[in-house]
């Protein structure tokens, strides 16, 4: 079975590598200084060429300008661009994204979200939770889910909520081109069992 997968904060050639080889959908990388671990442009069109498959999208901040985002967007061959940030912050988007990732912190708010999805109805959506969610809240137009609850938990809830991908997250290199991916192996096997 496929199992939709996002990698959001891609910062090394070698998780790209890694998760292109798992045939993950979409590689987020972190464009906007505004958010966590940016990763130049230059940079991301370097990775990018190195992997083949997944969708290669940039993400920014709602404060990014159209000019800042569309010159990235050159530089790096982006195939997407997302917007990332909390509701609050999403309601003032400067540029027209394809796909958005909710911070969320603490409960959802299904008005506040089910209103921003209606300005973005052909984006795609993804929300990172800071605390587990109630699944049966979230809406079905939400393709992809982060939470900091064990990969076979999150599992057990897609499968009775029909959520349909999970967002994992880059991480460091212990040195260049160097990585330990036992943890990672562990959730594909779980994931293959699906």
């Amino acid at each position: 079975m496929e199992f939709p997968i996002k990698i959001q904060a891609i910062t090394n050639l070698t998780d790209a590598r890694y998760f292109a080889a798992w045939n993950a959908n979409i590689l987020s990388f972190n464009i906007s200084a505004a958010l966590e671990n940016p990763i130049g442009a230059d940079k991301v069109s370097e990775i990018a060429n190195w992997v083949a498959g997944p969708q290669i999208v940039g993400a920014f901040h709602p404060s990014d300008t159209t000019d800042f985002i569309e010159k990235m967007v050159q530089l790096a061959g982006l195939n997407g661009i997302e917007a990332v940030g909390t509701i609050d912050e999403l309601q003032n988007i400067n540029f027209e994204p394809s796909h958005i990732m909710v911070v969320q912190q603490g409960k959802l708010n299904l008005n506040d979200i089910q209103k921003l999805y209606s300005k973005y109805p052909n984006a795609i959506w993804s929300i990172q939770f800071d605390s587990t969610p109630e699944y049966d809240e979230i809406p079905d137009f939400v393709k992809y889910i982060e939470t900091p609850q064990s990969i076979s938990d999150i599992i057990k809830e897609i499968q009775n909520e029909n959520i349909v991908g999970l967002q994992l997250r880059g991480g460091e290199e212990e040195k260049v081109g160097v990585k330990s991916f036992d943890e990672l192996d562990d959730l594909w096997d779980q994931i293959m069992d699906f």
